[in-house]
This record gives structure tokens, C-alpha cells and sequence, in this order.
């Protein structure tokens, strides 16, 4: 029997969108030390701020303003604009919407801190921006939760990306990556004796102001 036509269809891909800050090294050393220098436990005090039970931030979490770290505005602005790059390949409607951004925190991850795997349901793009990395201050990898998959598939004897059940980036400073908000990940563990910073955001596409006659 004679094969007619042969197609392959990848049709539940996971996508994420990896992008380089260029000559970022000033940019970064500015906003890791308006970041580590950011008093958050302060600042909620002064405002008054208490998010209470499960609402209270992760302690890796600094929601810092964006007076108090002027770089945020380029970076968040960047972000956009490269998520932009995913929207549209998902097909969502630029034209009647926009895509903004809804929340941003700083995570400050000092010596043995990590993350516990989590996703940002049910916002639609997350990301996060590598500002100071160093050496094994902890990986990010991204799991694929369809636990189906898991116990019923016969483990690859050869590396192939249709076998990948979870996938690892190894930040470096001015590194950006974008993802879908539901994606599960981890970050590991930070095993160097530094404070290794970054900026998360998630990103949501939302509608147009209507402007009155």
C-alpha cells in the first residue's frame, strides 16, 4: 500500500516568545538598584495598603511604582510591543483592541528563595524581564500540566520536542520572555549568595475607549 499524501499537524503548540533587550547593561544596573533599594514594607505602610489573607503578595513580590523605578515605563512599553508579536499570531483583534498591561511586580529572590510552580490565570500573556542574573541564582522552567499525557505516553529514548513534558530557560540579563498566562512554571531555587531581580507583568487584550461626539 502506497502512501498518497503525508501531513503532520501540530495543533495544540504551546508558544513562547523569547526576545533580547539590546545593550541593556546600563539599563539594567539602574533598575536593579532602584529595585533593591525600594523599601515595599515601608511604602505599604505609608499608604496604607493591606492586602490581607490570601490576597497578601508573595514575599519574592515587590509591587514597586513606577516613580520610584523610572526604567519600568521602557520596559513595559518594550513589553507590549513584543507581545504585540504573540497577539497577532494567536489571530486577536488588534484593530478594535488593545493590549495593556494590567499588573507588574519586581521579584526580588535573595540567597536559597525560589517559586513554587504556578500560572497567571486568568490573565491572557504573562512575561517576565531578566534584569540582574547571576550564576545559579535559579532557572525558569515551563511544565506542560495535561497529566494524561504523563503516565500514558512511553518515555523517548531520544531527544524530540514532541516528548517535552516540561522546558527550562536559563535567564541571562535583558532576557524577556512571553507566555500564555495559564502555562504552569517554576523557578528554581537561587543558590548563589545575590540577589538575583526581575520584572513580571501580565498582559491583558482589552477593549478601545470609545470617544463621545
Amino acid at each position: 500500500m502506497n502512501v498518497k499524501e503525508r501531513h503532520r499537524h501540530l495543533l495544540f503548540p504551546t508558544p513562547i516568545w523569547q526576545f533580547m533587550f539590546e545593550d541593556c547593561q546600563a539599563f539594567n544596573e539602574r533598575l536593579h538598584h532602584d529595585i533593591v533599594s525600594f523599601d515595599w514594607e515601608a511604602y505599604k505602610q505609608e499608604k496604607n495598603l493591606y492586602f490581607g489573607g490570601d490576597l497578601a503578595s508573595r514575599n519574592e513580590d515587590t509591587f514597586i511604582p513606577v516613580d520610584r523605578a523610572p526604567g519600568l515605563v521602557t520596559l513595559l512599553k518594550f513589553s507590549v510591543e513584543c507581545a504585540a508579536e504573540g497577539a497577532a499570531e494567536y489571530g486577536w483583534d488588534l484593530d478594535g483592541r488593545r493590549l495593556e498591561v494590567v499588573q507588574f511586580w519586581a521579584n526580588v529572590n535573595r540567597p536559597n528563595e525560589y517559586n513554587m510552580q504556578h500560572n497567571h490565570a486568568p490573565n491572557h500573556l504573562s512575561g517576565v524581564y531578566y534584569v540582574s542574573v547571576p550564576a545559579g541564582s535559579g532557572d525558569i522552567k515551563f511544565i506542560d500540566d495535561r497529566r494524561v499525557r504523563a503516565v500514558t505516553e512511553p518515555r523517548p529514548v531520544r531527544d524530540s520536542a514532541l516528548a517535552y513534558q516540561s522546558y527550562t530557560f536559563q535567564p541571562v540579563p535583558g532576557m524577556l520572555l512571553i507566555f500564555p498566562s495559564w502555562l504552569d512554571h517554576v523557578v528554581g531555587q537561587n543558590k548563589s549568595g545575590e540577589v538575583r531581580t526581575a520584572v513580571s507583568f501580565n498582559i491583558d487584550l482589552v477593549r478601545q475607549p470609545t470617544t463621545g461626539k
